[in-house]
Order: C-alpha cells, then structure tokens, then sequence
C-alpha cells in the first residue's frame, strides 16, 4: 500500500475516535512510521552510483519496522507523549500501525512478482512470517480505488470540520487554509472553531 493511503487511513482513525489535533498526528505518525525501515533506498542508490552496491532495502523494508515488537514499542511511545486521553490514543496508534501492516500484506506486491511478508514476530522470531499469496501489485487498481476512498473520505471530514490530514505535516497551515476556505465559502453547520485542538 503506498504512504498516502497510510496516512490517510490513519488520520481518519483518530478523528473518528474525536482525538484531539496533537494525538490525531501521533495516530497518523504510528501508520506511517513502519516505512521508516525503508530508508536504506536511499543509501543502495549512492553506493549502487559508486559500484559497491548494497542491499538494505531489500533486507530490512518490511523487516524492521513492520513486526510486533515495534508496533508495541511505538504505542507506549504515543502513550508517554499524549497529552489527553492516553489509552484512547495508544490504542488508535496501535491500531494504525496494525491496519498498515495489514495493507501491506494485502497490497505490496513487487514489479518483479515477489510478495511481502511480515515477519511478525521480528526480531525475536522468524516462524510467524505472514505472506498472502493473493497480494496485488503496489500499483494495482484495488490499491488506486481504496486511495481514492480513503481521500474522498478525508474531504469530507475536512470540509464539515474545517481541519484535515495536512495538520500532521502543519497544522498551523492547515489552519490557515480553512481560514481563507472560510472566508470564501463559509460553513455554518459546523464553525472552523469546533476542531478538537490540543492544550
């Protein structure tokens, strides 16, 4: 599944457990943070330009920081850095982080034909390693159709509530744009004031 279906589908968890703005970016933070173990693209790039190719990508997205252990290691985290309603929040990050592993195993197929696992248990074991052998192409239609539900989705909450998805990137120029938006097309079911804002 690609990283904006991820976020998407992550924010859309927390605003619909009504989660206030700094605990809605640390649910969409745990949906998107497994793709951290990915990083080591950028490293096989350099070294593949210097002939000492490297593998990292291969062996550690989809490794790393998609498993159990990591999952759990970053609900606590959201739970030590939630400000309100923390258990609420741990749990929503958790399920995020749950919800992109499972995207991942139903939609990550590679180029080449070769399917993701999760290696679920990592690092501590290798023996439950989820594979499906269903999985579509990252690029599949099924993966575009539910980009499109999920962004669809996250328009409309965004113009009933006057705050969206870019608020985990800045919220104040998420503010700032439902403030314009308002100014041309003002909303008077639900006042820009309503969004759930962090103390």
């Amino acid at each position: 599944m690609t990283p904006g279906a991820h976020l998407l589908a992550s924010w859309l968890i927390g605003e619909a457990l009504h989660l206030p703005q700094r605990e809605r970016r640390l649910v969409t933070l745990a949906g998107v943070i497994p793709d951290l173990d990915g990083i080591g693209i950028f490293a096989d790039f350099v070294n593949s330009t210097r002939g000492r190719p490297t593998f990292y990508y291969d062996d550690f997205h989809h490794t790393v920081g998609h498993n159990l252990a990591f999952g759990l290691l970053v609900a606590a985290c959201i739970y030590l850095l939630a400000r309100h309603h923390r258990l609420l929040a741990m749990g929503a990050g958790l399920l995020a982080y749950q919800l992109h592993l499972l995207f991942d195993l139903a939609g990550s197929l590679g180029p080449d034909g070769d399917h993701w696992a999760i290696v679920y248990l990592y690092p501590f074991s290798r023996h439950l390693t989820l594979t499906w052998s269903g999985q579509w192409a990252l690029n599949g239609w099924q993966n575009l159709s539910i980009f499109g539900l999920l962004f669809m989705g996250t328009f409309w909450v965004s113009i009933r509530k006057r705050y969206s998805f870019v608020e985990f990137f800045s919220p104040k120029l998420d503010k700032a744009f439902f403030a314009l938006l308002n100014r041309w097309w003002p909303n008077k079911q639900v006042p820009s004031a309503s969004a759930p804002q962090s103390q």
